[in-house]
């Protein structure tokens, strides 16, 4: 907020005082919550390559109809979408002669997981800009607190110890808020 948008100030700190965001101090916000992972943070070398941290963890890949007059025009890339995004999760098993991507990698080929993943970004040695112990502890929190990645475990150990076909349905009620705060019901 803007000082000049300030509607009065605090008689006693002689602080200004605003509305339009907290409603006289009725509305309060929860404390901001600590990263789960600091330290990475802190180093700009992991800032500069998020990213493609958070695409190599991917569940599923971008659905979306592009607009391509805008590709190879002057100025910054631009990156336009006609109609709605989607997500596209497709099969849970790669296919034959395909690498495993996304939703793949929660469910097999757990074991070198991280390898598997940096293989999957086309980073087949060990030199590149991502980090495996970085990416190791990244799988390790999203393993702890996503609800998705929680599901795709099940599954992988339903496959690993039953070793038969399976269907993962997702139902979510979508009147009930943030999607991974509401309980999964999973059924295989």
């Amino acid at each position: 907020m803007w000082t000049s948008e300030s509607t009065g100030t605090d008689r006693k700190t002689g602080e200004p005082t605003f509305t339009i965001c907290c409603n006289h101090g009725k509305i309060k916000l929860s404390p901001i919550r600590q990263p789960l992972l600091e330290e990475p943070l802190q180093c700009r070398w992991f800032r500069d390559t998020i990213r493609v941290y958070n695409s190599i963890l991917a569940f599923t890949s971008i659905g979306v109809k592009l607009d391509y007059s805008v590709v190879h025009a002057p100025g910054p890339f631009t990156f336009r979408i006609l109609g709605q995004t989607h997500h596209r999760i497709g099969s849970l098993i790669p296919p034959k002669g395909r690498l495993p991507e996304y939703t793949h990698l929660y469910i097999f080929y757990t074991k070198n997981e991280a390898r598997n993943r940096l293989n999957a970004m086309g980073q087949t040695s060990t030199e590149g800009n991502l980090d495996e112990t970085t990416l190791k502890r990244l799988i390790e929190m999203i393993d702890e607190n996503n609800c998705l990645a929680k599901v795709f475990r099940r599954a992988r150990d339903h496959y690993e110890n039953v070793g038969e076909e399976f269907t993962i349905r997702l139902l979510l009620d979508k009147g009930k808020g943030k999607q991974c705060h509401q309980q999964l019901e999973f059924e295989i």
